[in-house]
This record gives C-alpha cells, structure tokens and sequence, in this order.
C-alpha cells in the first residue's frame, strides 16, 4: 500500500515557420504539456521458482494501472 505522486512537463521551445509563401507567419513555442497526478496505490505480485528459473509478475492498481512480468536466472 502507498501514496503516488507524479509530475510531467514537456515542451517545444523555438520559433516555427508555417503559412505559405503568400501568408508567412511565425509561431513561437508552440506546445506546452504539463500533467500531474497523485493518489493511493496498491500492489501485489508473486514469485515462482523453478530449479534456477524464476518467474514473477505483479499488478499495481492506481490512477494508471500497470502490470509487471517477467523471467530470470538464479545461481547461488
């Protein structure tokens, strides 16, 4: 169990040529994105071993759910 929070920003700097030739025009910084988010989380997952291979997955429920999977070597 936890709390989350996240925040983005992006942006395109510059100035931008754009019209056509008989109506030229300039656009400065064009796009500008800035998103944030926060709220509780959970998580819960699972390991299975076998021999020297292990399998794990786990599902993290939030504002945007993921689900994490994966295999590995173990050699001790």
């Amino acid at each position: 169990l936890g709390y989350n929070f996240a925040s983005t920003s992006a942006s395109i700097k510059g100035t931008y040529e754009a019209g056509t030739t008989l109506q030229p025009a300039s656009i400065k910084d064009p796009i500008t994105v800035s998103v944030s988010t926060s709220g509780p989380r959970a998580t819960a997952g699972m390991r299975l071993k076998l021999l020297i291979f292990t399998l794990h997955a786990d599902y993290t429920l939030q504002d945007y759910s993921a689900i994490t999977a994966g295999i590995g070597i173990s050699v001790r």
